[in-house]
């Protein structure tokens, strides 16, 4: 989860979380609702987690950011495990 991943149609995210920028973000573009309910779902099981944005980089890769207690984080930084 920790690199950028370049934006391509993905519908299975790996057994180690491998493609989950890429999947979240196919959930974005085909139906806006179920990445809502991907967040909704996120948040029950972690109420601190408010939600996961997905970002185009400008070299048209795809990041994950975690919005945790009204905080931003990356997904480098959350792959760390800080």
């Amino acid at each position: 989860m920790r690199e950028n991943v370049p934006a391509a149609e993905i519908y299975a995210i790996g057994s180690r979380g491998e493609n989950l920028a890429a999947f979240l973000n196919t959930l974005k573009v085909n139906d806006g609702k179920k990445l809502e309910a991907f967040n909704l779902s996120l948040k029950y099981l972690l109420p601190t987690i408010e939600r996961v944005n997905i970002d185009h980089t400008k070299e048209g890769l795809l990041s994950l950011r975690i919005i945790e207690n009204g905080l931003e984080y990356s997904s480098r930084v959350i792959s760390e495990g800080h």
